[in-house]
């Protein structure tokens, strides 16, 4: 697994197969949609890629100074996705820019031109962006 700190340094591949999430935890069903990420790009012959956040998304979005209890640091999440099989882990750096960041904005600036995202696997019920306005009928 290749691990980027920045989407500037992560390489653009246009059959990027992407799951977005904080995965604090790599509980069983964090599990389920990794192995599913995994076996649809493997399937096409193409990259999985992880995208997670540090520090927690919470911990920016609160604003009270508080940091999040996490179930894993990142050092342990980085250590437990290794066992996957992902290709790919990239760390976005959470702060006020990406907060306020429209999902619709995200998506194709980031997810489409800057990692070449060609599918889009999300967890039940999951939101992301702005004020969690992205979804599966936004993608």
């Amino acid at each position: 697994m290749q691990s980027y700190r920045s989407i500037e340094h992560i390489p653009y591949r246009k059959d990027s197969h992407v799951t977005l999430g904080t995965f604090d935890g790599i509980h069983r069903g964090h599990r389920k949609i990794i192995s599913e990420l995994v076996h649809r790009a493997k399937s096409h012959d193409a990259r999985s890629v992880l995208i997670t956040f540090d520090p927690h998304p919470q911990d920016i979005i609160r604003g009270d100074g508080k940091a999040i209890g996490l179930l894993n640091t990142l050092d342990e999440k980085l250590q437990l996705l290794e066992i996957l099989e992902l290709d790919a882990l990239l760390v976005l750096p959470f702060n006020e820019s990406l907060r306020r960041m429209e999902p619709s904005r995200f998506v194709e600036e980031l997810l489409v031109h800057r990692v070449g995202m060609q599918e889009f696997i999300l967890g039940f019920n999951h939101a992301f962006g702005k004020q969690r306005r992205g979804n599966v009928e936004l993608l």
